[in-house]
């Protein structure tokens, strides 16, 4: 069972029917000989947190991407290069490497369907330190080279399951709202339980500026989960709340109303302060984007304690401010794509 989207614009996905797919023989595309996708980062703009208790969250795909380009080799030796280091082993005896885990855990997924060896490069257009997705994008771009290179058809909504499911397994929790920006672009209207999510290619103009330092997302989804612990009901209202923010901004952002979407990411982020995941230095950082007269709304990305703020500014926006730094990206359109078509 695969989803498949019913229009093109706004997208509600449905399931339907699909045939089995089967590997196909190494010789049948022994001409071509190297594989490569590149797949967007993307950045959350509304429901850290709640998203993770089954309410609804908005994601949008950036324009800075990863590339992963699969060469395949007459051994059975696998070899990883990216910025983060080396990786060499062999495909029936694969070691763990922490670095690494989420590649390897996508060749593992179809280690039974990979006749040889091969070398993956890994390049990347934003740092693995920022919290922009790069581990969702680097599981996309290696499933679609593996499948382009062993399956009969790269599908891409059941790529996005396949790499929902490898990125849960491997970190134990994960909404999978990263994935489906990776694989389809633009801004995700999303929901992980019961799952289902929309499209939308209606984007605004954003300016996301980094803290300078990260608290590891699954350090402050547990500190998240003992505050829900201690007040339930307190939190689970917290939730509710942020689940109508995100399910307002997504019908302004189909009419583009971007005042509107501003002001309800400034009331999202009041949620966050509540959550208890906006320290001191990011307090300071809100402080500074609520002054400037070109924002028209700003909040935490991701889980918070550090990381990235999002804001939502207007064609004047600048920064000039050297103790913070704003980071060179916007929102994209586009999703999974072949570099070598």
């Amino acid at each position: 069972m695969v989803y498949e989207s019913t229009n093109s614009g706004q997208q509600p996905l449905r399931f339907v029917n699909m045939k089995n797919v089967t590997p196909t023989s190494l010789d049948m595309k022994e001409m071509k000989k190297t594989y490569q996708y590149s797949a967007p980062g993307s950045t959350m703009i509304m429901g850290e947190h709640a998203v993770l208790r089954g309410k609804t969250a908005l994601v949008g795909a950036i324009n800075k991407r990863i590339t992963v380009t699969l060469t395949p080799q007459k051994n059975n030796h696998l070899d990883i290069y990216s910025a983060l280091g080396e990786y060499h082993g062999v495909l029936d005896q694969l070691h763990d490497a922490p670095l690494f885990r989420f590649i390897l855990s996508a060749i593992k997924f179809h280690q039974n369907k990979i006749p040889s060896g091969f070398q993956l490069n890994i390049d990347s257009e934003f740092s693995p330190h920022v919290g922009l997705g790069s581990s969702a994008a680097v599981v996309v771009g290696t499933l679609a080279c593996i499948m382009d290179w062993r399956l009969s058809a790269l599908d891409k909504c059941q790529l996005f399951l396949d790499a929902r499911h490898l990125i849960q397994k491997t970190q134990g929790r994960g909404s999978g709202a990263d994935i489906a920006a990776s694989v389809f672009g633009g801004i995700i209207f999303y929901r992980m339980a019961p799952l289902s999510f929309q499209m939308s290619k209606k984007l605004f103009k954003i300016a996301l500026i980094y803290t300078g330092y990260k608290t590891p997302t699954s350090d402050v989804i547990h500190i998240v989960d003992q505050h829900v612990k201690k007040e339930p009901e307190k939190y689970a209202k917290l939730f509710q709340k942020i689940n109508h923010y995100s399910e307002s901004a997504w019908k302004a952002i189909q009419n583009k109303e971007w005042s509107t979407v501003g002001a309800i990411m400034n009331e999202h982020q009041k949620l966050q302060y509540d959550l208890g995941v906006c320290d001191q230095q990011t307090s300071r950082l809100l402080e500074i984007l609520q002054k400037n007269p070109h924002v028209l709304g700003c909040k935490i990305s991701g889980s918070g304690l550090g990381d990235c703020v999002l804001a939502l500014v207007t064609s004047d926006f600048s920064w000039k401010n050297n103790e913070f730094i704003k980071i060179d990206v916007r929102l994209s359109t586009e999703g999974l794509r072949n570099e070598c078509s």
